[in-house]
């Protein structure tokens, strides 16, 4: 899937369609739930790929964003990569390599207890993960895993953007 993590763009659930996509509202859903969805997304991977905004520059003045995903990830692997926006704002991600699946379970938990959300996206081959204090979207070009969730929670997810 070729899918843009643009922050002045659409976020990737409205870049695909209903099929290859899953909406939660974070508060609809239980721990256990929670945990049960982010293990069935990476059942296979013991780590996952991360994205996360760290800062941007306009105008030459330059401002960093208080991630705080150092509190929850084991971070060594990583590198910096810049992006710039339309009217030449330049955003800087941070990429790293290998979030283990546990902690980013109990970073969920956290968003979903108030925690302060990042602009931050998860992500293995063909699933990508954006959660935030509101939201815990799920976007994948496998179409039968989408499925399969909306069958196991057909009560829970949000139709509010279905066609």
């Amino acid at each position: 899937m070729n899918l843009s993590y643009n922050p002045e763009g659409l976020r990737p659930y409205f870049q695909v369609d209903d099929s290859k996509r899953i909406r939660f509202l974070i508060e609809s859903l239980s721990i256990l739930e929670l945990k049960d969805i982010i293990s069935r997304s990476f059942k296979n991977h013991s780590t996952v790929q991360c994205k996360v905004l760290i800062g941007y520059r306009y105008k030459g003045i330059r401002r960093k964003e208080k991630t705080n995903i150092g509190k929850f990830f084991t971070i060594n692997n990583w590198y910096e990569e810049q992006l710039i926006g339309e009217d030449g704002t330049e955003y800087t991600f941070a990429n790293i390599k290998s979030i283990d699946v546990d902690e980013l379970v109990r970073y969920c938990v956290k968003l979903k207890n108030g925690f302060r959300s990042a602009y931050i996206f998860f992500y293995k081959e063909d699933k990508t993960l954006y959660v935030n204090n509101d939201v815990f979207d799920i976007v994948s070009s496998d179409e039968k895993f989408i499925n399969h969730i909306k069958r196991n929670y057909i009560n829970k997810y949000d139709r509010l953007h279905e066609k």
